[in-house]
């Protein structure tokens, strides 16, 4: 039996999972007040590059793109970002890193990478993705580029559980060098895990593109309202928008790069909402709906083959759930241990200084 006790925004909420009682001791409330809330803890801004000579049209792409981009991102309010990261990666090179809490630096270190080698088709991504986990903030924001599967696929599991750790989101766009789409399995894993997404590109031309999605995905107080992967049929989804929602993203990809996106249609519980069309691509559709009013919504995809469905948005609270052991706990942890009595800890987050109540 699960009895879940609820309290105001500033509370934190403990579920005692097996048992009725709820129970929060004075010295729970102490440990709580001193916890940062989500929004405000800072997160990186990463790119992982495969740097195998390939990637050069793709590399040149994201160069001239970024500025301007990023400089719209860091413009936003409460951005999170506090760094810049760059991951290049080859075969069997990691790196070397570089971290920039500038832009102008983090432009400089893309205009410093230069493309060279490969041959062989796998490359060694999953190390690279690794690497940026480890080097980036929780809770970041971290973009693959690249056009070949990957040969350490032995590494997957160990990014699984950084990703689950870290609750960062991965995203990647993939452009068909020399791999027909089979091998990007291991990808689709680690982003469904991430709450991610895969842009699979068949002209490496069309990076530039997607790079407009960063400005819309970047940003504090993120919160997912519909995550469905493998979607196989044309047909419409649901979902209910409160009066905290400051936006909302619809994100659907195709799960390979000869799919067919034929259309997104974003219905809201009125008419006069504006669109915005950020990515409109054979493979993949991004759709921004700014301000959206209270109600039931409804996202009809028109597609065929497997997709992949993701409806987020910026709203003004949000919950920040771990797993914790007992009723006065000193760590926090991603994952319920078999066997033991355990607890959600329930953290509620809002902008600093703001009072909302959402209808």
């Amino acid at each position: 039996m699960v009895v879940i006790c609820t309290a105001a925004v500033w509370t934190a909420v403990l579920l005692l999972i097996h048992s009725a009682r709820c129970d929060i001791q004075s010295q729970l409330k102490q440990q709580i007040i001193a916890i940062s809330r989500l929004d405000k803890q800072p997160s990186s801004l990463t790119f992982v590059f495969d740097i195998t000579s390939s990637m050069n049209d793709d590399l040149d792409q994201v160069r001239t793109a970024t500025t301007a981009i990023l400089t719209e991102i860091l413009q936003q309010e409460d951005m999170p970002v506090e760094n810049f990261i760059l991951v290049p990666f080859h075969d069997p090179e990691i790196g070397p890193v570089s971290v920039s809490t500038s832009l102008s630096s983090f432009q400089e270190s893309l205009d410093d990478l230069y493309t060279d080698g490969g041959g062989d088709c796998p490359e060694a991504s999953v190390g690279g993705i690794k690497r940026a986990l480890e080097v980036s903030w929780p809770n970041s924001f971290i973009f693959v580029f690249t056009d070949a599967p990957p040969k350490d696929v032995e590494l997957l599991d160990e990014v699984i559980d950084l990703v689950q750790a870290t609750r960062s989101r991965v995203v990647f766009v993939l452009t068909q060098g020399c791999d027909d789409g089979a091998g990007f399995d291991v990808y689709h894993k680690i982003a469904t895990t991430s709450k991610g997404d895969v842009f699979p590109l068949k002209d490496k031309n069309l990076v530039k593109p997607i790079l407009n999605f960063i400005r819309v995905s970047v940003g504090s107080r993120q919160v997912t309202l519909l995550y469905n992967s493998a979607v196989f049929y044309v047909g419409g989804f649901q979902f209910d928008v409160d009066s905290c929602l400051e936006d909302l993203v619809v994100t659907a990809t195709s799960r390979a790069v000869d799919g067919d996106i034929t259309n997104v249609q974003v219905l809201g519980p009125s008419k006069g909402h504006i669109l915005e069309k950020v990515v409109d691509l054979k493979t993949a559709k991004v759709v921004r709906v700014e301000a959206p009013k209270t109600g039931v919504w409804i996202v009809i995809l028109s597609a065929t083959g497997t997709n992949n469905l993701q409806i987020r948005g910026r709203s003004v609270c949000d919950f920040d759930p771990t797993f914790v052991y007992s009723q006065t706990p000193t760590s926090f942890y991603q994952r319920p241990a078999s066997g033991e009595l355990t607890y959600i800890f329930m953290n509620a987050t809002r902008p600093s200084g703001r009072d909302y109540v959402c209808n």
